[in-house]
């Protein structure tokens, strides 16, 4: 007869994008549970096999301050320039309000790492601090309960394993790829493409604020259709090397910019296809129409163009901070 396992999930973060990463008690074990799509992935770190669990804080709160911060300063400023708008401004400001007070309100963010014997694993579902730290008393508790307190004996040697790990975790700090593996180094040139098209992406909205030209408007699209694939295949490239770092967040909101963009503008041309219904099957005709209501002097075009700019230039400035890091870094 067999005894059926109860499991109690953890406190952290469940969707990552396109993965699910839950962290599940059990009674003699924890288990990792990583799913996309139709694939799981389990991993069991039994209590007895523990030796060390970290906590280190980062900078990611900053950084989420700094980009909804941004965003609703830009919004707000918008707001108070055109305070013709009705709802529509201050509809689309409070998004960002929202996200910056629950970012402040969710406490630092930070890195969890468990040690065993024979691997040091990143949990990377647990992100804020707060609840991290609740978890980690949960571990420790099981732990020693498997193990038994621990021994004044063994403290000298527990700390010189701590010091390992914690060497290992400087060579992995974040913003930095994990390390590469053998025969793979690791290649930042599709990173940097991506950072300088951010950067040209986010100047080229800017000078359609002041310049109206369909030159300027054709340039905007090429660029969204060149930075979709290029942050594709970054991701897809070097998914296993950038794994946690600040680099993979940069790339993973870059890929939601653009898509974001790129149904704004389906949305546009679908409002000019409606609006010259017989100039849908007439490319020569409608793409003009397009980019010209894409250009057009409203408050939502306004809005949406320096949201989209702000974004661009700031991904573009943490991406260049992001390759700096790793540029001071002599393996890579």
């Amino acid at each position: 007869m067999t005894t059926q396992r109860v499991y109690t999930k953890l406190p952290g973060k469940k969707f990552f994008f396109l993965q699910r990463r839950t962290l599940w008690q059990g009674p003699d074990h924890l288990l990792w549970v990583e799913s996309a799509f139709v694939q799981e992935h389990y991993k069991r770190f039994y209590y007895k096999d523990i030796q060390a669990v970290f906590l280190r804080r980062n900078q990611r709160q900053h950084l989420w301050t700094f980009l909804w911060g941004a965003l609703l300063l830009g919004f707000g400023l918008l707001t108070l320039a055109i305070p013709d708008s009705g709802y529509l401004l201050p509809f689309l400001t409070a998004p960002w309000a929202f996200l910056l007070i629950v970012n402040i309100i969710k406490g630092p963010c930070c890195d969890v790492y468990l040690q065993t014997a024979v691997q040091l694993e990143k949990l990377s579902n647990q992100v804020r601090a707060r609840s991290a730290g609740k978890t980690l008393d949960r571990i420790k508790v099981a732990a020693e309960r498997a193990q038994g307190p621990l021994n004044p004996r063994a403290l000298p040697v527990a700390l010189t394993d701590a010091a390992a790990a914690a060497s290992q975790l400087a060579s992995n700090r974040p913003g930095r790829p994990a390390a590469p593996e053998p025969g793979e180094p690791f290649s930042p040139r599709l990173h940097r493409t991506l950072t300088v098209l951010l950067l040209a992406f986010g100047l080229l909205r800017v000078a359609q604020m002041w310049i109206s030209s369909m030159t300027l408007a054709g340039l905007d699209l090429l660029g969204l259709g060149v930075l979709l694939p290029v942050a594709i295949v970054a991701l897809v490239r070097w998914h296993r090397h950038l794994k946690g770092s600040l680099l993979a967040t940069v790339t993973w909101l870059t890929l939601v910019l653009t898509l974001v963009q790129a149904a704004t503008a389906y949305v546009v041309y679908i409002a000019a296809a409606i609006q010259h219904p017989d100039m849908v099957y007439n490319a020569g005709r409608i793409i003009p129409l397009f980019l010209e209501l894409q250009m057009a002097d409203h408050p939502l075009m306004a809005g949406l163009a320096i949201g989209f700019a702000a974004a661009a230039l700031l991904l573009g400035a943490m991406g260049v901070a992001a390759l700096w890091a790793i540029g001071r870094e002599p393996r890579y």
